[in-house]
């Protein structure tokens, strides 16, 4: 029998050389999707690395998708961010609309 569920480490790198490359895990849940992104030092062959090097506490949000055929963000909340910023949950909410599971 086979897990349902499933995770992968995408390395993403930097549009600009000033840039920091990203590492991308995305885990399929049953129903959802479980999505981590944070900076990563280190090589695409070590990309797998970076989400248990990573911060999660820093800055961490999750989101829904919004209800189908509206335009408004779904719902979110912050679970942990940084004082000054709460970039987090502005982009669980985008995830959160570009990630919805088919039926």
């Amino acid at each position: 029998m086979s897990s349902l569920i499933r995770a992968k480490v995408v390395y993403i790198p930097p549009s600009e050389c000033e840039l920091p490359a990203l590492a991308l895990q995305v885990i399929r849940l049953v129903d959802s999707f479980m999505l981590w992104l944070g900076v990563t030092e280190g090589s695409p062959g070590d990309v797998q690395r970076a989400p248990r090097l990573g911060s999660l506490c820093k800055d961490w949000a999750c989101a829904m998708p919004p209800p189908p055929g509206t335009k408004v963000p779904g719902p979110a909340t912050s679970l942990f961010r940084t004082s000054g910023s709460d970039v987090a949950l502005s982009m669980a909410q985008r995830l959160g609309k570009d990630f919805v599971t088919p039926p």
